[in-house]
């Protein structure tokens, strides 16, 4: 691991720790951060972006009468 990017890749691991299910890292080579779910690849330019759509994934309402799925 590139010690330029170590303070990114820490804060990947802590995003994934707060997300199970959730597999997340960032691109070195692109500068995006990542994360990958059940419902596919998400990526964004910035960490709070992602931190954003994964919470939100996480907390949205259900319609009524809808099993809750996994993320």
């Amino acid at each position: 691991m590139n010690r330029a990017y170590a303070h990114c890749h820490a804060a990947a691991a802590r995003l994934q720790a707060r997300h199970p299910g959730v597999v997340a890292w960032y691109g070195e080579t692109s500068g995006r951060w990542y994360a990958m779910d059940a419902a596919g690849l998400h990526d964004h330019a910035t960490l709070d972006g992602l931190t954003l759509l994964l919470w939100w994934r996480a907390h949205r309402p259900r319609p009524r009468g809808a099993h809750a799925a996994p993320l």
